[in-house]
């Protein structure tokens, strides 16, 4: 059976001799971490000296190389943030390894952990925090602005135009003259029981919207 082919990865952000004790054990903790696997390591790329909030690393760019060229099957690092320090890069960086079919694994998670998947459910879970924040932002300045007696509904019957704030003056409604004399119209020509089913034929008549149209945009 053919071993499984491996790489391994290991950072420092500061270049000093305490820093390159521990690069060593980094190293030594994959090594064994590969042994004891049956994995043979293809190659080891280390960045001494480099922020792990960039890619531009040279290590990393050439572990990156050998992966498009499929030169390994499994990335051994000791963490996350080894590998990078930013959220949005450690999925970019796995999310290319995977799709060059390489499998990342992180020693601090052991050898079994798929680190995406817990990744992607952290992305999952802020994103429906801020959705979350979002919305409770939008109902906070609805219920303000109504409290101010600001016009905060996107919906206006047929016949009144929403007026945007300005000048210290609230957003409000007012009354579409031009609307209003469908209105006025459809209520002087017909009996009630007929008010109803010619609204729509007046309005059109008179080029004016649907009066049936609800959601209209500030003007």
């Amino acid at each position: 059976m053919q071993a499984i082919r491996a790489a391994i990865y290991a950072r420092v952000a500061c270049a000093t001799q305490q820093t390159k004790h521990a690069i060593v054990s980094q190293l030594e903790a994959l090594r064994d971490d590969a042994a004891s696997s049956g994995m043979e390591i293809i190659e080891e790329f280390t960045d001494e000296g480099y922020s792990g909030l960039w890619l531009d690393r040279p290590g990393l760019g050439r572990m990156r190389d050998l992966a498009e060229r499929r030169g390994f099957d499994v990335l051994l690092t000791c963490g996350p943030d080894r590998l990078a320090r930013s959220f949005a890069l450690q999925v970019l960086i796995i999310e290319e390894l995977e799709g060059c079919g390489v499998r990342t694994i992180f020693l601090d998670r052991g050898p079994a952990d798929e680190p995406l998947s817990t990744l992607r459910e952290i992305k999952v879970a802020v994103a429906e925090l801020e959705r979350s924040r979002v919305t409770e932002r939008d109902s906070y300045g609805n219920r303000y602005g109504a409290c101010c007696q600001e016009m905060v509904s996107p919906e206006l019957p047929f016949g009144y135009g929403r007026i945007p704030g300005r000048d210290g003056t609230v957003a409000h409604a007012e009354i579409r003259e031009s609307e209003a004399a469908v209105i006025r119209k459809i209520f002087d020509a017909r009996p009630a029981r007929e008010r109803n089913d010619s609204v729509d034929a007046a309005s059109r008549g008179s080029g004016q919207r649907d009066f049936h149209s609800s959601k209209q945009g500030v003007e």
